[in-house]
């Protein structure tokens, strides 16, 4: 094994002694203030990030007269780049020193558990194994790392731009209770409170400048609520939260393998919470009060989702509810833990690092670091791009990146096939079909949406610019998905917009907010989720303005199966106003060097990979190239740790990761760097033979994110309803009956009519007579404008019936005509259920819902086939009960005033 590859086993072990150590610190103190727990937290993540920086350090080293007498006899023969592969993959004392297989495994879920589900394909003989299979986990790897980086760097631009965008408020009776709460928290200097519409819940952001971030809603909360939110955000202030939390980030992008530092991190944002709420509850009435006061809001305000970038640095909905859980335990208003006893905590974490760091291992104690390795010569011819390219028509002067894909070329080689057949069966029977076979590319196309505020440049939602092979193809893409759309005029074209409430296909994806598509021609759709940015590519014109470097690097990399170009110019003037994140420090150089850049990738006989950057000029384009040639060579290091953790996992995991791991070491073996001017090509290849077994391990997985984003959906409508029920009980002073009378005394319309003005539905409800039978003439129209909410996202896009429905009966929630009050809910509202999923026949509009009465048979829920049934209870939360369901605790549920004790 070579000396790089050993720093970088040996500094994975010294980490996991460091976050053991941290962990085990962190249980035993579980009973103490969260203060405490906190900073036994953040000095763990800042021990591992010293270990790491010190690894490619030759000090310090507490064990150099161990191993030093050892060099010279290694140095006398030097090994050969195979033995060291099979050093690396088969030695016993490589596999005790990283025993850490278990663990590894226990920490992924969802998406790696389908992607490592056991398959059927024959395992590969000896030579496939070391030839083609070897190599893939390379690109895992990176692909983490780089996932890590860019959700990262995309994070804390996305909070920048929250930032600068949100309102900063001038009240008098704010800037009063600030002051107040301020010099109670102890908290000095100027902090500003701003107002968004981005944030469901309140957040603060940044560290030397901090400032407090409001919901739109937070004029109609109470003064107790106000308060209560306030001091604690001042509370994380004061602690500095903001900032240990940039260091945490940085040891997860840098350790995103290792489930003990996610463990830390995790328990350092709840335990941060935790530590502001035993702040902050003194100065709102005391621990009781407080928590009421948070489960009022956490009922009132809605779960807005957010970013997945900006949740790496904005707590969410889910993190507030786990508070709400957490704080029933009356430890945890534990009063402040001293600040000499944190520092120490601090100090003696750290100072465990740094005595872990001086245990060296064999050749990890040399001066050079895994920077300075020679990266290997390559043989391999230089991978060439094919031919054909794709053309920027339509794609505007301001954009961003241009990501492309050709599906017809990658769905008609039989290792996509698997794919292509999941594709189809994905669409059903029923309604207009997507040809996926027959759309020869698709473009996405990143537009700049530039700051009236800021100056600064931001994106936009994404375009897409579908091309199919045969002729009248665009239009049936359009309809599959985006039905309905009405048409308009705009410079001579028309486009079809879709309004924001009309109800997407619940098809493998679909498009949110204002969408909207134009047909170019018979073979060409541009489609958008915003109907501003079909607006400005269809200015752009037929032959498209994109800038010149865009265009240069485009035509270079478009040819492949896969490819992506973008101009970093305006992303450098972030970065120059800005200081650059530690975390992507590393490729600094650069980013800050390139002013565009692309990739293609070829999946065919052999997998062809290149990239272009275009620097500056000749000199910036040098320091590009040894920054890439930098990257490879830690990759390969970070590719010997994959393989020994595969290597000692399940078969069917190890099987997998190991050909990841070896395509990934085919392509670094192979890659070529050159510098022409200020061009920067990096050319590789590998062989495809593993593709057919890699593409059928994945599609598990496809289909288990796409059915996990369905639940999501489907929890989410229910919480909608659940809190337009709750805004209804406001009003009226009770919850709405199944079916609720009309002006005339008489007239029934349904419960989900009556609360159409709470999930802002005004116009639609002031549309339907009540006076009239939900069939009438006027009351179809309206029957024809189903809200998106009322409809499963696994329904059927042209259906009208509801997917959710109340159980009509006596004791239910809207089985009385009069509707029900809280006081008449004696088993609790955590306990009884107010909504529920199923499949019937029923009109969305119709005043009919499910009946039943106790000991009669338990009605048919849920959708046929599911696991489990989504139901939503009156209290406002949402869970998902595994079929098929415990008669007797089910109707304990549906029951308000039974008596009876309700088992989870």
């Amino acid at each position: 094994m070579s000396a790089d590859s050993q720093i970088v086993l040996w500094c994975v072990v010294q980490v996991t002694l460091v976050a053991l150590l941290g962990t085990l610190a962190h249980a035993a103190l579980r009973t103490r203030a969260a203060e405490l727990r906190s900073a036994v937290a953040l000095g763990s993540l800042a021990a591992v990030v010293l270990v790491t920086a010190l690894s490619l350090s030759p000090w310090p080293n507490w064990t150099r007269s161990i191993w030093r007498p050892e060099r010279p006899a290694a140095a006398s023969v030097a090994p050969s780049s195979q033995a060291s592969e099979n050093i690396a993959a088969d030695s016993p004392t490589n596999r005790r020193g990283l025993d850490t297989d278990s663990v590894l495994t226990a920490a992924w879920t969802g998406f790696r558990e389908a992607l490592l589900a056991p398959t059927a394909v024959e395992a590969p003989t000896a030579v496939e194994s070391r030839w083609s299979g070897l190599r893939l986990a390379a690109i895992a790897a990176f692909g983490l790392i780089g996932i890590g980086v860019l959700r990262t760097l995309g994070g804390w631009l996305a909070v920048l731009r929250l930032r600068r965008s949100s309102r900063r408020l001038e009240d008098r009776g704010l800037s009063e209770l600030m002051d107040v709460l301020q010099a109670e928290l102890g908290c000095v200097g100027r902090i500003d409170v701003a107002q968004t519409d981005r944030l469901g819940t309140p957040a603060t952001v940044g560290w030397r400048r901090p400032v407090i971030l409001l919901p739109t809603g937070w004029r109609k909360w109470s003064p107790s609520e106000l308060r209560a939110v306030l001091a604690h955000e001042l509370a994380h202030i004061r602690n500095r939260d903001y900032a240990a939390w940039l260091l945490a980030q940085g040891s997860l992008v840098i350790h995103f393998y290792h489930p003990l530092v996610h463990w830390l991190a995790s328990r350092l944002r709840l335990d941060q919470e935790l530590a502001a709420d035993a702040a902050a509850a003194p100065l709102a009435g005391g621990r009781q009060s407080y928590l009421e006061t948070l489960a009022q809001l956490a009922l009132r305000e809605a779960d807005r989702p957010v970013g997945w970038p900006v949740r790496a640095f904005v707590p969410t909905h889910r993190t507030f509810l786990r508070r709400l859980e957490m704080l029933r335990d009356p430890r945890q208003f534990l009063i402040r833990t001293p600040a000499r006893v944190r520092t120490a905590s601090l100090a003696l974490l750290l100072l465990a690092g740094l005595a872990i760091s001086g245990l060296r291992g064999p050749g990890a104690i040399g001066p050079q670091s895994a920077l300075a390795a020679d990266p290997p010569q390559s043989t391999a011819a230089p991978a060439t791009r094919p031919a054909a390219t794709m053309s920027l028509d339509w794609v505007p002067r301001d954009t961003w990146a241009v990501i492309g894909v050709r599906p017809q070329r990658l769905l008609s080689q039989a290792a996509f096939r698997p794919i292509a057949e999941a594709l189809t069966e994905e669409q059903g029977d029923d309604g207009p079909k997507i040809p996926y076979d027959q759309i020869d590319s698709v473009a996405i196309v990143i537009l700049q949406n530039f700051s009236a505020l800021t100056g600064l440049p931001a994106s936009e939602r994404p375009g897409f610019i579908i091309r199919t092979a045969a002729e009248g193809q665009a239009q049936a893409i359009a309809d599959a998905l985006l039905p309905r759309a009405t048409p308009s005029e705009f410079d001579g074209r028309t486009i079809h917009t879709v309004n924001p409430t009309q109800p997407l296909p619940g098809r493998a994806y679909g498009f949110g907010g204002r969408s909207a598509y134009a047909v170019i021609d018979s073979k060409t759709l541009i489609l958008v989720e915003d109907e501003a940015v079909l607006r400005r590519m269809l200015i752009s014109g037929p032959r498209g303005s994109a800038a010149p470097e865009l265009q240069n690097i485009w035509q270079q990399v478009s040819g492949h199966d896969l490819f992506v170009a973008g101009q970093l110019t305006s992303f450098r003037d972030i970065l120059a106003r800005n200081p650059l994140p530690v975390e992507i420090a590393t490729v600094g150089p650069l980013l800050m060097s390139t002013r565009a850049a692309g990739l293609g990738l070829t999946l065919s006989e052999q997998l062809l990979l290149q990239g272009l950057a275009l620097a500056d000029d000749a000199q910036s384009a040098k320091i590009v190239q040894q920054t890439l040639e930098a990257l490879v060579t830690l990759g390969r290091n970070a590719l010997s740790v994959h393989r020994s953790h595969a290597s000692r996992a399940s078969a069917e995991e190890s099987a997998m990761v190991l050909r990841l791991t070896n395509l990934g070491d085919a392509f670094l073996d192979r890659f070529r760097i050159t510098t022409q001017d200020a061009l920067v090509s990096a050319t590789s290849m590998a062989n495809a033979g593993e593709l057919p077994m890699l593409t059928a391990t994945l599609l598990p997985a496809i289909r288990n994110a796409r059915g996990a984003a369905q639940d999501a959906q489907e929890k989410n409508n229910l919480k909608q309803i659940l809190l337009a029920l709750h805004n209804y009980y406001d009003v009226y002073g009770h919850f709405p009956p199944s079916s609720v009378l009309g002006p005339d005394g008489k007239t029934p319309h349904s419960w989900r009519v009556a609360i159409l003005p709470f999930i802002d539905q005004s116009d639609l409800y002031n549309e339907y007579r009540k006076d009239q039978p939900w069939d009438s003439e006027n009351n179809l129209k309206v029957l024809a404008k189903m809200p998106a909410v009322y409809r499963s996202p696994k329904a059927a896009p042209e259906s009208r019936n509801a997917s959710y429905f109340g159980f009509v009966g006596s004791r239910t929630i809207l089985g009385v005509t009069t509707g029900v009050q809280m006081s008449q809910i004696t088993d609790g509202t955590s306990n009884t259920i107010a909504i529920v999923e199923a499949v019937r026949e029923i009109p969305w509009t119709k005043p009919e819902d499910i009946p039943f009465e106790p000991g009669q048979p338990l009605p048919e829920i849920g959708r046929p086939g599911a696991a489990g049934v989504v139901i939503g209870q009156a209290d406002g939360s949402v869970l998902t009960m595994r079929l098929p369901l415990d008669p007797v605790q089910f109707q304990n549920r549906i029951l308000r005033d039974d008596g009876n004790v309700i088992r989870d």
